[in-house]
């Protein structure tokens, strides 16, 4: 869609070139006959004329050369700037997992202290109380202290 956009500008820029080459050849068979100057004259307006279609024709490359250049360059800077993005994602998901890992060991040394502590606790327990029914006792209690936990871990 572009390339037929810059070829009509590129044609209509030639034709703008020769219709003023075209005038001044009209003025130059005058002054020729006046002057007595020959072809001189004529020669320089279509020389002038055709450095002129010349460079209109062949400007193109450069532009697209910079176009080329400048959209490289930008797409490195993007590059750039998504590498930085992800990295700095990658060090905040390190610290979250850093901290969660905490208080993972903290939960951990919490429910152990509990555990001691109700073990404690079961040597105080009624003499009538059955071996199950005091384990059970105790396996309860550690349910509850590891549920808790584990409810406070997810959230």
């Amino acid at each position: 869609m572009n390339q037929p956009r810059v070829n009509d500008s590129k044609t209509a820029t030639t034709a703008i070139i020769w219709a003023f080459a075209t005038g001044m050849l009209a003025i130059c068979i005058p002054l020729v006959a006046l002057t007595g100057s020959g072809v001189i004259l004529p020669l320089a307006v279509l020389l002038g004329a055709s450095g002129g279609t010349a460079v209109v024709w062949r400007s193109d490359r450069n532009r697209n050369t910079f176009k080329l250049t400048n959209d490289i360059s930008q797409l490195q800077q993007r590059i750039v700037d998504l590498e930085t993005i992800c990295s700095s994602d990658e060090i905040n998901l390190q610290k979250k997992l850093e901290k969660w890992n905490q208080e993972i060991h903290s939960l951990a040394d919490n429910v152990t202290a509990r555990a001691q502590s109700l073990n404690r606790n079961s040597k105080n327990l009624a003499l009538g109380d059955t071996q199950e029914r005091q384990e059970a006792r105790l396996c309860h209690a550690f349910w509850n202290v590891s549920s808790f936990s584990l409810c406070k871990i997810i959230t």
